[in-house]
């Protein structure tokens, strides 16, 4: 269910007028404030609150947490629980299959050859039984003790219809039992030793409980040996609850679970297999995994732990015309069409001339968030020719700048209403190196949103490793353009992103990239190495 109703305070108010009160538990006794497992579980706990799933990393820079090769993974268990058969240690998967196949791996290690339960033997129970004595509850942990004779097997005939003829056909379902001693603790944990049978082919079964047909033919199996019993008295009730085929324990071995049930559980030494068949950068996956790596106490191991960082992942997008055709979402075209209306256009500025589409790119900025957009440009000697327009008005801005690189004057041949507005605008330009200027302005530049801020921080590193510089950045409805440069070439690329605050896609903007390699370097560097 969405929500658990027994610790719903709304819903026991709405449903059966019941106030209460809530409280949460917010001190953790289980591992140290500073341990490595502490560390990590506070990173999924604060993504979980927040909403947001978009890297999963795992810091294994502390004593407490430890990586695991598949290779090496029977000698981490070993080590754990000292070579030994024992109460401390456990491996923890996502698939009842995964479980049953560790279950026989670290078998085969103790017992060699034997495939059936045996003395010694850690078991688990996967229902609840209050048939000897004391409860035993779902998931508590058992020891063989003796076993007692070899498999008794009752075969049982159910009748069953047939969905697609609609006429009755017979199936055989064959339920093997086994004599066993076996001990549980009490809930006072003391230990209780007694003798029972057990549903021996659940114990070697990748699933995780008897079918439905299996529970059928148990009830089957106890009609037929009790005809003289009337069905539905209470004679009938009290030797069904009693019956030692009835009440046969479900067991599953005990060396590796589910993390399912290993929910309230702790040990010392805890091994996880970190993959699953569900998606890392999802709700689910975050709380199965903070519940299977705070089940340590002492030390955690982790089999391929999760390493996504934010912007792993993203796809390449073909630029138009070349290439397979690419569906984009209705917000991801209407941004990439305005994206191109409002910065693609470079005014004939060639790729070599770095310092004036720095220029460009700096002027832009400074207009941003208002009306006032750039018409055309007219390229003289060291002189642009910047022609403004807000609704009807226009007015030409002339940006002088000299060999330096520097902007030393700006002038208006024929002032207009608009003409005050874009010198007054523009005056950050005058007596500042555009380049450098742009450059502080990215280094320093914040999103609203923190996953933007974020990418931006992980990519102006690893550009300047590769001698690129990004002269520009802009926020647009569903992605980030980013404008790079290397000594004369240029390459323009979108950045998208979904409403999960994950990175989908990138493009590059054909029309504002120059020949060269640099387009290639970034392609690379956006869809391989953002994912290293």
């Amino acid at each position: 269910m969405s929500f658990s109703p027994a610790l719903d305070a709304n819903y026991l108010y709405r449903e059966h007028s019941v106030r209460s009160t809530s409280y949460e538990l917010t001190e953790v006794v289980r591992q140290k404030a500073d341990s490595g497992v502490m560390r990590n579980s506070i990173k999924l706990r604060k993504a979980l609150l927040s909403g947001v799933f978009n890297q999963l990393t795992v810091d294994l820079d502390y004593p407490d947490v430890a990586k695991v090769e598949h290779c090496d993974l029977m000698d981490r268990y070993l080590e754990s629980c000292g070579g030994k058969i024992n109460g401390e240690s456990i491996m923890i998967a996502h698939s009842n299959a995964d479980v049953a196949a560790y279950n026989r791996r670290i078998r085969e290690h103790f017992s060699p050859g034997c495939t059936e339960v045996e003395v010694g033997d850690k078991v688990m129970a996967v229902s609840n039984s209050n048939a000897y004595g004391f409860f035993i509850s779902n998931g508590d942990f058992g020891l063989i003790k003796q076993v007692l004779g070899k498999t008794e097997r009752r075969p049982i005939t159910l009748k069953r219809k047939n969905v697609g003829s609609g006429g009755v056909e017979l199936i055989q379902i064959s339920l093997a039992f086994r004599d066993v001693c076996i001990g549980f603790k009490d809930l006072e944990g003391k230990s209780q030793f007694f003798q029972s049978k057990i549903l021996e082919d659940l114990l070697y079964s990748d699933q995780a409980a008897m079918s439905s047909d299996e529970n059928k033919a148990l009830y089957q199996d106890f009609c037929m040996r009790n005809k003289h019993l009337k069905r539905g008295s209470l004679e009938f009730k009290n030797t069904l609850m009693s019956d030692p085929y009835f009440k046969a324990l479900r067991l599953k071995f005990g060396y590796a679970i589910t993390c399912h049930k290993a929910q309230g559980s702790e040990w010392n030494q805890v091994l996880v297999k970190c993959k699953t068949n569900q998606s890392q950068l999802s709700a689910g996956y975050f709380r199965w995994f903070y519940t299977a790596i705070t089940r340590t106490s002492q030390k955690l191991y982790l089999l391929d732990p999760p390493n996504i960082k934010l912007g792993s992942g993203i796809k390449m997008v073909p630029a138009p015309g070349i290439g397979f055709p690419v569906e984009l979402t209705k917000d991801e075209s209407s941004a990439m069409v305005a994206a191109h209306d409002d910065a693609s256009n470079t005014f004939g500025i060639p790729a070599s001339r770095q310092f004036l589409l720095a220029l460009l790119g700096r002027v832009r900025e400074l207009i941003k968030d208002t009306d006032i957009c750039i018409d055309v440009i007219g390229h003289n000697q060291y002189q642009e020719a910047y022609f403004f327009k807000r609704g009807d008005d226009s007015s030409r801005v002339n940006i002088i700048y000299n060999g330096k690189e520097k902007v030393a004057s700006l002038s208006a041949p024929q002032p207009t209403a608009l003409t005050a507005d874009v010198i007054g605008l523009l005056a950050p330009l005058k007596g500042v190196p555009v380049a450098n200027s742009a450059a502080v302005s990215l280094t320093q530049f914040s999103f609203e949103e923190d996953f933007l801020n974020e990418l931006h921080h992980r990519l102006m590193p690893m550009a300047e490793e590769r001698g690129m510089t990004i002269h520009n950045v802009e926020r647009l409805p569903w992605n980030l353009r980013y404008n790079f440069t290397r000594g004369s070439e240029v390459a323009v690329y979108d950045i998208f992103f979904d409403g999960k605050n994950r990175f989908t896609k990138c493009q590059s903007v054909k029309t504002a990239c120059s020949p060269g390699s640099l387009v290639r370097d970034v392609e690379v560097m956006l869809t391989d190495e953002l994912s290293v």
